[in-house]
């Protein structure tokens, strides 16, 4: 076997364990947090939950991916680029959601909703700074450190 397909099938191993592992650990805090929390604030995170990953779809989807397609071309400023790129996508969609959050917890009729809408939403601008990095592990087939930093 080629050294590229030891790494594709070493990828595609990876990458189903990371898949499982976390969608197995997803449903161990799902049910742990329904059991501590009471189904009122569940729901709560449940309602934010919703736009946190519209959000973060909106934010990882896109650049990141046009990387690894090009990876035979991409410049060092072309990371930079979509790095401050994505942190600034990041950065108005908080906003934009921070603005909102007044409105999307009063069309739920949920006082406590805002707070812990602009609380939680801090995350969008966090994981859109490891676009870059995952986007270079993936041109350079390294799931196996993907899957180690996703957990």
């Amino acid at each position: 076997m080629t050294i590229f397909n030891q790494k594709f099938l070493s990828g595609i191993a990876w990458g189903f364990l990371d898949k499982i592992i976390n969608q197995f650990a997803l449903l161990a805090v799902s049910i742990y947090l329904a059991n501590k929390l009471g189904p009122e604030v569940f729901g709560l995170l449940g309602i934010l939950s919703i736009f946190l990953l519209i959000s973060e779809s909106i934010v990882t989807s896109g650049l990141g991916q046009a990387l690894i397609q090009q990876s035979n071309s991409v410049k060092s400023i072309q990371y930079s680029t979509v790095f401050i790129s994505n942190i600034a996508l990041a950065l108005v969609i908080y906003v934009v959601l921070y603005v909102m959050s007044t409105y999307i917890s009063a069309y739920y009729k949920l006082d406590e909703l805002a707070p812990a809408s602009r609380l939680l939403f801090i995350v969008i601008v966090i994981n859109s700074i490891s676009v870059v990095d995952e986007s270079k592990l993936a041109i350079d087939l390294d799931f196996k450190s993907i899957a180690k930093a996703s957990l």
